[in-house]
């Protein structure tokens, strides 16, 4: 026998359908489930969505989303609205694929992988894929430090939030990569869910030869002539191809390429070709609104947009819901992987009515939502490292100094260095582009720094006498607050009344939350 959920009175409408539960049988995790309609499914063919939307992906980095590639990296980003999720693939000494941007790792003196310095590091080649996953960032998310990630646990993550997986073949070990990578694709089910990118044609003919079916984006300099022309006859000659502009290369940007008349006569031809095409990174409204002009149809983008977060401090990407059922009530237990647990016990009705009407299915969508709200400070701690920035870029060893992470900026930003609330001095300034390749570096004592053109990273070095790793030190970009605040987030807006079960027999039952976040149940008239 079917019953309509209600909610408020009104009939219960959950993704788009009316909902109704068998109580013939007792409530049951799986039935629950069925009637929210939860159970992750497949999506629509991904390239269904390309059509008339503005594809979101996920860079590999994402402010306030955990180390670069890490574990916690990709789980934060399934809980955004993003369209796909970007990562970037290495090679180890023992052919597995495991998620990392550079040739190698460098780690501090307690042996955690901190910013890369190709002078100090072990390549990601020389290294088993057993002895890359042992090792931690010493990156903090959640409170706790982020996780090194293979190439099967970004899949299963992607998989399981319905995003699409953007892959980014590195290193020179084509032949092995690609065997890999295809096979890993495939084991999961995500061929149809998958664009492999790279900046090499050779790398994606071996991707297209192994699997006729993966999506394949091609990374090209749209100033350099012969690039343009090479990708659009190679596009066109692969049919499911996309061009990947990386317009941010050297001294070039966005706006440039906007105004170059070669370059968007090219693009036009592109697009009357039926190629799609895609911004290698931007972070700011106007510049996706630059690209939507030009007729691009996506872009990787390092900006947060964190719209599903946590209900009642669970995780809803990884909830599980398990009843318990006696004569008198049912008990629903709401759990996650982090081990966090939720219950509520619904009293039965009556006997003629059987079991409780399990009109949980709007507990996800009819409150209020957190907001995560990060801090003005752009300065991590977890991240510095001894030594001070040299006059090519690279941190060379010292006592006397010590240099930050690489900050996220953008061009024009003014940054305001201070020390528990007061100006403080840095020693050296130093910019980098969005793959880290250094610009230029200042030197001499100054509290504030203007970020060069191309630049999308910063570090400072400070001297030791001058002020500590840890001595409230704050670096905010365009605001000159001097006072104090960590570096982090944390959640502001609560939580109120859920939603109302409601009967046959007219009886109505409340499912509330506290503010310390305990569920409970009350029968109203």
């Amino acid at each position: 026998m079917e019953k309509q959920l209600y909610m408020d009175g009104k009939p219960l409408v959950y993704n788009g359908k009316t909902l109704k539960v068998d109580v013939a049988t007792d409530v049951t995790a799986d039935g629950i489930k069925t009637a929210l309609g939860y159970t992750p499914s497949d999506p629509a063919d991904y390239q269904a969505r390309f059509d008339g939307e503005f594809l979101q992906i996920a860079y590999s980095y994402v402010a306030g989303g955990g180390a670069t590639n890490s574990k916690e990296h990709y789980e934060h980003c399934a809980k955004n609205d993003y369209d796909a999720v970007k990562a970037d693939l290495r090679l180890t000494s023992d052919n597995q694929l495991v998620c990392c941007h550079d040739a190698g790792i460098t780690l501090n003196t307690d042996g955690r992988i901190v910013s890369y310095d190709s002078s100090n590091s072990t390549a990601i080649h020389e290294m088993t894929k057993a002895q890359f996953m042992a090792l931690e960032f010493n990156t903090m998310y959640d409170g706790a430090r982020c996780h090194t990630c293979d190439l099967e646990t970004f899949l299963q993550v992607c998989k399981n939030a319905g995003k699409i997986a953007y892959i980014t073949i590195r290193g020179e070990y084509v032949e092995a990569t690609v065997a890999a990578l295809v096979a890993a694709v495939q084991d999961a089910s995500m061929v149809s869910r998958t664009i492999i990118n790279s900046f090499t044609a050779d790398a994606l003919t071996a991707v297209r030869a192994a699997e006729p079916d993966l999506y394949l984006s091609l990374v090209i300099d749209p100033f350099t002539e012969s690039e343009r022309a090479t990708a659009l006859t190679y596009a066109q000659g692969k049919k499911t191809c996309q061009i990947c502009l990386y317009y941010s290369n050297g001294s070039h940007t966005l706006a440039a390429m906007a105004a170059d008349s070669a370059i968007t006569a090219w693009i036009s031809s592109c697009i009357a070709a039926g190629i799609r095409l895609t911004g290698a990174q931007a972070d700011a409204a106007a510049d996706t609104n630059t690209l939507l002009k030009l007729g691009c149809c996506g872009v990787q983008t390092r900006v947060s947009r964190l719209t599903n977060a946590s209900y009642d401090g669970l995780d809803i990407s990884t909830l599980n819901i398990a009843a318990t059922s006696t004569d008198d009530a049912t008990t629903l237990t709401f759990s996650d992987t982090k081990g966090n647990q939720k219950t509520a016990e619904i009293p039965k009705l009556q006997p003629t009515d059987a079991q409780v009407q399990a009109g949980v299915a709007s507990w996800m969508d009819a409150n209020a939502k957190p907001t995560i709200v990060w801090s003005k400070n752009l300065y991590n701690p977890d991240e510095a490292v001894d030594g001070y920035i040299a006059s090519a870029g690279q941190i060379n060893g010292s006592a006397d100094y010590w240099v930050t992470g690489f900050i996220p900026v953008s061009p024009g930003d003014v940054l305001t260095i201070s020390k528990a609330g007061a100006l403080q001095n840095c020693y050296y300034r130093a910019a980098y582009t969005s793959d880290k390749t250094f610009i230029s570096r200042e030197n001499g004592n100054a509290n504030t720094y203007t970020v060069p053109d191309n630049a999308a990273y910063v570090r400072l070095s400070f001297k030791n006498a001058a002020a500590g790793k840890t001595d409230q030190v704050m670096v905010c970009a365009n605001n000159t607050d001097l006072s104090y605040e960590a570096y982090g987030s944390h959640t502001e807006g609560g939580l109120g009344e859920y939603l109302v079960l409601m009967s046959a027999n007219g009886k109505k039952w409340t499912l509330k939350v506290s503010d310390t976040g305990e569920l409970s149940t009350e029968e109203i008239s």
